[in-house]
């Protein structure tokens, strides 16, 4: 099984990315594809929305995928910060970021370790 998101906010071209999530079985209302998490213009918000969705494999008995291919190295990035606040028992508070984009990390770190202590980790 295969998700996929975006490794760069202006990369996506929209009409590949919703050729691969219909899939060639499927209709734009019945999608049969490639579940895609990615879109031209995405804000840094929905870039990193988009990233742990294509980690969250909802139905996976383990919670979480077996390999990861990352030509960028964010999704990387995002399960080891993951893991190491989950071992910390939280992530710092986002205000203490030193950019917008790490900001955006710490906001959904926290948010996801809220909801699954363990997410990271599965």
């Amino acid at each position: 099984e295969v998700r996929w998101a975006s490794c760069n906010i202006f990369s996506t071209q929209d009409h590949a990315a919703a050729a691969i999530a219909v899939g060639p079985n499927g209709t734009p209302e019945n999608p049969q594809g490639v579940p895609v998490f990615a879109w031209k213009g995405e804000t840094l918000e929905e870039y990193w929305w988009c990233t742990e969705q294509a980690l969250t494999w909802p139905n996976a008995a383990t919670g979480g995928p077996n390999m990861i291919l990352d030509d960028g190295g964010d999704a990387t990035l995002l399960v080891h910060k993951g893991v190491e606040f989950e071992k910390a028992g939280s992530a710092p508070d986002p205000s203490t970021a030193d950019s917008e984009e790490f900001a955006q990390i710490l906001t959904l770190l926290n948010r996801t370790l809220g909801e699954n202590p363990q997410k990271w980790t599965q």
